[in-house]
């Protein structure tokens, strides 16, 4: 293993951090050392694809080993020139949203009753009851009216900008401080990340859709493209291709051991947005509830769904933030990150975009009219903005969602699009959660914080300013647009709005959260009790959330068993294709083709054949005639199938990965193609695994 993680490490280091830096110092003046490591990280996963790209379009074939490296240092030279030609002038760091202020003890009161409520649910171990919640809810709401009714009689009571530095007693020392805090959080993230896979998995990683992008990447390393496999976006398919070349490492040895630093990226991002807006202490504050306390980031990473946290929880989250800091200061420099840094969402995640589309739209539909009457000069520089997010968005987008077909269809042409059929298959065919799930995806701390982060900001959003008030209104919107897309069944995808809806809650929770430790600068005694109850909830349920992530996973595809079976493939891997035996849906086969080598024949189960929710491009004959072939091992119909798509195997599980046996329909039966030796011949079986190869004299026509 370490010896993969050094070779992974260095390849990611020159891929995805050191093509952007240079870019990043351009681009976002201002910045701190880790803010300009979010960015870096962001600008490189975006540029150094997208090149590698256009090369391969450019000369053909698929990602080589030149094509890596060519990639990476044409990002990084641009960048150094760009950077000599247009170095921008050292900014001020100034604070983007509302300034600090201290509660009131009237407000701190109702407070600490919630906050105590809410820790007594967690230790408990209770169900989240509509009670308990209601209770919560309403002291929240009324330390908020307490709150409001003191600021509207007095004002807010306005603390330095750098309270943390004031309860250190010195600068420096505040720096120490919340350096040695930043960086326990990032340990504990790594912690969470790797525990779980160390303890248990290794060689293999949990989840479930690593297989598939394994596939993907293996055929964009060998055609460049990967559409005929599956409509998806590149932009992560081509990032793990160049790691994988410069590496030397197969994606499936790549994602063991750099899949689990994947977590640290929300919490970058999170520290990026909060630390822009309010200050460095709500940074550290928000990249500690992204990166240990809610459980969103680590949901994705324990299904390997790496692209959606990418896409969801970095790369929107940092587009974001440059258009509120467009907002706040216009600058042509921000305004080209926040384009740039949008348009990649749609390189990287289709539900990322959905997400993306309508959090901008409903922003740019407020804030542009607000913004004209206002200052127009703004409003021009937001709205190019927006304009170069479109332009990008629609060249990212052109190849992978077939958009000239779209729009042919759009206008009357007969050209049809597979992209916009799959599209709408989706509407309506993923009920949303249980209302109380999202205390199990987001947890109960962070949503509590999250509640009260945005009672406070609302408070004096009236004495914020009007630019200030903007980035205020922006992050509740944004958390209310995600919330209603986690419970509305027509936008196809609530489970995955549910967990991304965590992102702007623990941005929403720090400033909750640094409010009430900045209170503590009034001595009085109820702010501490409130802050000691608060702090206790938010460790005990990270412990939970370490304690979760270190035990064994339930999506892990990969036995030693089956694995085996997998290295068997690869060794005995001339071509062709093979048939693997899907359970309830396809991921199963695709792990075994992953694991051999292969790219088809995908198989789908009949149920899912039924949903047509994720069908490959050229539609469902050749899963059909894998199914139908499973279904009748003795059909002399097979020997047609077998010579069309030159089938050199067939792999069918006794056991599957979920430790489940063959039962019957509408599972596929092993035992007939070990019986039918006139047929096939056993090459390979163990406990768990069958592979057969068709006997060529048995199917002559």
């Amino acid at each position: 293993m370490i010896h993969d993680l050094i070779l992974a490490v260095i390849a990611a280091f020159f891929v995805a951090f050191v093509p952007g830096y240079f870019w990043a110092r351009l681009l976002c003046a201002g910045a701190d050392p880790v803010q300009r490591v979010a960015y870096s990280v962001a600008l490189s996963i975006t540029l150094v694809p997208t090149v590698s790209l256009i090369l391969t379009r450019i000369f053909g074939g698929g990602v080589s080993l030149w094509n890596a490296g060519a990639s990476s240092l044409i990002v990084f030279v641009g960048g150094l020139l760009a950077y000599m030609w247009l170095r921008a002038p050292a900014a001020k760091y100034e604070p983007a949203g509302q300034p600090a202020y201290s509660l009131s003890p009237v407000a701190l009161l109702p407070l600490l009753l919630s906050a105590g409520l809410m820790l007594y649910v967690l230790i408990s171990a209770r169900q989240p009851d509509p009670r308990y919640v209601l209770v919560m809810a309403a002291l929240l709401a009324v330390s908020g009216l307490a709150q409001l009714g003191v600021v509207a009689r007095r004002g807010p009571t306005l603390l330095p900008a750098e309270s943390l530095r004031s309860l250190a007693g010195h600068p420096r020392a505040a720096r120490v401080v919340e350096g040695v805090l930043f960086a326990a959080v990032i340990a504990v993230t790594l912690i969470k990340g790797y525990i779980g896979p160390l303890r248990h998995d290794w060689p293999f990683v949990r989840g479930v859709d690593q297989y598939s992008h394994a596939i993907l990447a293996a055929l964009v390393m060998s055609r460049g493209s990967a559409q005929s496999f599956m409509l998806y976006p590149p932009g992560f398919e081509f990032l793990t291709a160049d790691l994988s070349r410069l590496s030397g490492l197969r994606p499936l040895e790549i994602f063991p051991v750099l899949a689990p630093a994947t977590l640290v990226l929300p919490a970058l991002a999170c520290y990026s947005i909060a630390r822009q807006l309010w200050g460095r202490p709500y940074g550290i504050a928000a990249a500690g509830i992204a990166g240990v306390l809610v459980n969103s980031p680590y949901l994705y990473f324990n299904d390997a769904m790496y692209p959606n946290l990418i896409g969801a929880e970095f790369l929107m989250v940092l587009a974001i933030a440059a258009f509120l800091q467009t907002i706040a200061r216009p600058s042509w420099r921000w305004a080209g990150l926040s384009a740039l840094l949008g348009a990649s969402v749609v390189f990287y995640h289709t539900v990322s975009t959905i997400y993306l589309a309508v959090v901008i739209a409903v922003l740019a539909i407020i804030f542009v009219p607000l913004l004209l009457v206002r200052d127009r000069r703004r409003a021009a520089v937001v709205v190019l903005s927006l304009a170069a997010l479109g332009v990008l968005s629609l060249a990212y987008a052109w190849g992978p969602y077939d958009l000239p077909a779209i729009v042919g269809r759009l206008v009357g042409a007969r050209a049809s699009s597979e992209a916009l059929h799959s599209g709408a298959a989706v509407i309506g065919t993923q009920p949303p959660y249980d209302v109380w799930n999202v205390f199990q995806t987001i947890t109960q701390p962070a949503i509590w914080l999250g509640i009260l982060g945005a009672v406070l900001l609302a408070i004096t959003i009236r004495r914020a300013g009007y630019t200030r008030a903007l980035t205020s209104v922006a992050l509740v919107i944004w958390a209310a647009l995600m919330y209603w897309g986690s419970r509305a069944w027509q936008t196809g995808f609530p489970h995955r709005f549910e967990r991304d809806a965590a992102i702007p809650i623990a941005i929403l929770g720090a400033f909750g959260l640094v409010t009430v430790l900045r209170s503590l600068d009034q001595r009085r005694p109820v702010t501490a009790a409130a802050l000691v109850v608060v702090l206790l909830a938010a460790e005990y349920q990270g412990i939970q959330n370490i304690a979760t992530a270190s035990g064994p996973s339930e999506r892990l595809l990969t036995t030693p068993q089956i694995g085996a079976a997998g290295e068997w493939l690869r060794e005995h891997n001339t071509g062709g294709t093979i048939i693997v035996s899907p359970k309830y849906n396809q991921v199963p086969s695709r792990a075994m083709l992953a694991m051999g080598g292969y790219t088809g024949l995908q198989t789908y189960s009949a149920w899912q054949l039924q949903q047509r929710r994720d069908l490959p491009p050229q539609g469902d004959r050749s899963l059909r005639d894998a199914l139908w072939v499973l279904y009748h091992p003795e059909s002399a119909r097979d020997g047609a199938i077998f010579r069309k798509y030159d089938v050199r195997y067939i792999v069918l599980y006794k056991r599957f990965p979920d430790g489940t046996t063959w039962t019957g329909p509408p599972e596929i039966d092993w035992r007939p193609f070990a019986e039918l030796k006139d047929r096939y011949r056993t090459v390979f079986e163990n406990g768990w695994v069958l592979i057969v190869r068709p006997r060529r004299g048995a199917w002559q026509p």
